[in-house]
């Protein structure tokens, strides 16, 4: 899987890719003198949307398209910084064809072979440059130029690649449909974790002092996590001067921990399915008083670690 590799990044340091457990990572060689290099900017802009849902991209410059990215690791950064406003990692230069290509290349070529250049002003003349060195060009999975991209899902499996001719368009939609997909079966994984568990511990913050209390109330709904209380509780108040919130639970060895925001819904129909969900709570709330209180995560990461196994994490 991809989160057996690794790569360095431009100020040297070892990134594992097992980091990335959980998100949806775009990988895309990238550099600073080609005709894409434009691609940069709806790149950054990707990384801005939706990085907070769980998007990482790894940016790996790379000279071995008509050396195209001649700098150091430091200007192709502050180029990158000074034209585009980067702010996602930039890598270590790096080969990604060939006697030294990074091993995630070769595992990444070995799961997306090349399948050919959509429509683009370029289209032709990368076909007739290719051609032109090697007739059996198109049946091999060698990246081809600057700017191809690798999608990979939640699950660390590598479902897209797209040529640098594609329509960045395109590439969002898969992004977005990846974050959306995933991110759905892992909040009811969480869901599904806190159900089992029964109790969890909730921590919220009265002025600058913690507040931990146990709680058992979720409710997977509308695509979202609910808790329940009442407004008239102290825990009600502490969420509306600060609704920065976590929630914490263990079972079978592993611990879950969920830090947010959590946010009021007024949604009558949340309130009736919470109390249905948990019938003990009819005795002393119902879905049309002042005081029921339903509330949904927004913003979260939530974490699933163990001694035994490398970190989980799942954003919705």
């Amino acid at each position: 899987m991809i989160y057996d590799y690794s790569v360095t990044t431009g100020k040297g340091e070892t990134l594992n890719l097992s980091d990335y457990r959980g998100k949806v990572i775009m990988v895309v060689n990238t550099a600073t003198g080609c005709g894409f290099t434009p691609q940069y900017a709806p790149i950054e802009q990707m990384y801005k949307d939706y990085h907070d849902k769980g998007l990482e991209i790894l940016d790996i410059p790379c000279n071995q398209f008509g050396g195209q990215a001649p700098g150091t690791d430091d200007e192709i950064h502050e180029f990158c910084t000074i034209h585009f406003n980067t702010t996602f990692p930039q890598m270590k230069k790096s080969d990604v064809n060939g006697e030294n290509e990074l091993p995630l290349y070769t595992y990444l070529k070995s799961q997306k072979g090349f399948e050919g250049f959509t429509e683009h002003p370029y289209k032709a003349l990368l076909e007739k440059m290719f051609a032109e060195a090697d007739p059996e060009w198109d049946k091999k999975p060698d990246i081809k130029w600057n700017f191809t991209k690798f999608v990979v899902n939640r699950k660390g499996e590598v479902v897209a690649r797209f040529e640098p001719t594609a329509d960045m368009a395109e590439v969002e939609a898969c992004v977005k449909a990846l974050l959306a997909e995933d991110a759905e079966s892992g909040l009811e994984k969480v869901c599904r974790f806190l159900e089992e568990a029964g109790t969890y511990y909730l921590a919220t913050v009265d002025g600058d002092q913690p507040r931990v209390r146990p709680f058992g109330t979720v409710l997977c709904c509308k695509n979202r996590l609910y808790i329940q209380t009442g407004k008239i509780k102290d825990v009600s108040h502490q969420l509306a001067a600060n609704p920065k919130a976590e929630i914490c639970a263990f079972k079978d060895g592993v611990w879950l921990r969920v830090a947010g925001k959590l946010i009021n819904d007024d949604d009558r129909d949340v309130k009736v399915a919470m109390l249905e969900k948990t019938p003990s709570l009819k005795a002393m709330y119902s879905a049309d008083d002042d005081n029921t209180q339903v509330l949904y995560f927004e913003d979260a990461v939530a974490t699933f670690s163990s001694f035994t196994a490398a970190p989980e994490t799942v954003c919705f």
